[in-house]
């Protein structure tokens, strides 16, 4: 077996889930030998004790990729976007960034914002990306694109009483052992969530649009969204939709928009209860851009199951074209055009989107290629 992969354990890197059951996959498949350690033994392998030492490491793994005699210290950061990029990408050989962005990491230059946003909407931004161009630019060559924030694999599954103290009295004897951590619990419940996302595939047309929001992001942007939802629902269209107050952040300069909290939640047809199922059940998934012109998981989870998207103009970049998803970027500020998406799937044409998009999604996001991308991009 050529390739050994070591992860570094920690308990704020759950976004990284979907990578973590690849590897685990390639390993219960003879395709690799994966292992896992705790963080504390990173240093042990070659890595700065910075990163033990570190603040904030959410959201944020460390990998050691051994081939042929070469091993290369990697960092994964499903961070929301590129503006959080890290100053451990210092410690690292190469550095996958989940907020790839073109203009900042290749440029050097401030993103390309929406055509609505004013100078409040992008002070913040603008501030701390020429900071982090000037303190970490020589370093953006060791960036690679990566995947968006995947759905979450997380289950409620926890171990009985009597397993788990057989699990503690096996954990020490593997650290004694030197053998690595146990994941094969993970591994199952792995395996059980993805396989209840796989069947939502198959859930019957039954809304129009379903969405579960919050303030979260330029709020005026999201409320014009949610007034057009009510809009639809009056003309008739299957909508249910919610969205929360959210306190205002320095971020998108809604502290200083006033936005009026008695107005929420602005709610339109009936409660979501089962967000990811009803939303597999609908024509159209409408998402607005969130904090940062991040990707969010929900997002991601409608491309799984392969219903039609339709969202503001994404600023992150994956490894891969988006375009090959039937997906639909626009950038309209009182978000007029959902109707004429909406009107324009049929049924039928529903049907046939969704099979193209859970084509294209296992073709680039499976836990098995992602693990594969990031082992092969590893060493290039």
């Amino acid at each position: 077996m050529s390739t050994k992969v070591y992860w570094f354990r920690h308990p704020h890197e759950h976004r990284n889930n979907l990578l973590r059951f690849g590897l685990m996959r390639l390993h219960y498949s003879g395709q690799v030998k994966y292992v896992e350690k705790s963080l504390s033994d990173i240093v042990h392998y070659g890595f700065s004790a910075k990163i033990v030492e570190h603040q904030y490491l959410w959201h944020k793994s460390f990998l050691l990729v051994e081939r042929r005699g070469q091993s290369i210290r990697c960092m994964v950061d499903n961070e929301d976007s590129f503006v959080f990029v890290s100053d451990l990408i210092k410690e690292v050989d190469v550095y996958f960034c989940a907020g790839y962005n073109t203009e900042l990491f290749e440029k050097k230059t401030f993103v390309n914002p929406y055509a609505w946003q004013d100078t409040t909407d992008l002070k913040w931004y603008k501030e701390n990306l020429q900071k982090k161009i000037e303190e970490l630019g020589e370093e953006f060559y060791k960036i690679r694109r990566y995947i968006p924030i995947a759905p979450n694999l997380n289950i409620d599954n926890p171990l009985g009483l009597l397993r788990q103290k057989l699990s503690n009295i096996e954990h020490r004897i593997r650290k004694t052992l030197n053998a690595g951590l146990n994941f094969r619990h993970d591994y199952k419940n792995f395996e059980k969530r993805y396989t209840q996302l796989l069947s939502l595939r198959h859930s019957n047309l039954k809304y129009d649009i379903v969405l579960n929001d919050s303030l979260w992001g330029w709020p005026e942007h999201r409320i014009n969204l949610h007034r057009k939802l009510k809009e639809l629902k009056e003309k008739g269209y299957a909508v249910n939709s919610v969205i929360k107050w959210s306190e205002p952040m320095v971020f998108d300069g809604s502290i200083e928009k006033k936005i009026d909290r008695g107005i929420f939640p602005m709610q339109t047809g009936q409660p979501i209860e089962s967000y990811e199922t009803m939303l597999s059940e609908s024509k159209l998934a409408v998402f607005a851009c969130g904090f940062h012109w991040g990707w969010r998981s929900i997002l991601v989870f409608s491309l799984l199951t392969g219903i039609p998207v339709l969202t503001d103009r994404l600023l992150t970049e994956p490894y891969f074209d988006i375009s090959e998803f039937k997906l639909w970027q626009i950038e309209d500020h009182s978000w007029n055009d959902v109707e004429e998406y909406l009107a324009n799937i049929s049924s039928e044409e529903w049907t046939r989107i969704k099979k193209h998009n859970q084509k294209v999604y296992d073709k680039y996001m499976s836990p098995e290629t992602v693990a594969k991308y990031f082992i092969e991009t590893a060493f290039k």
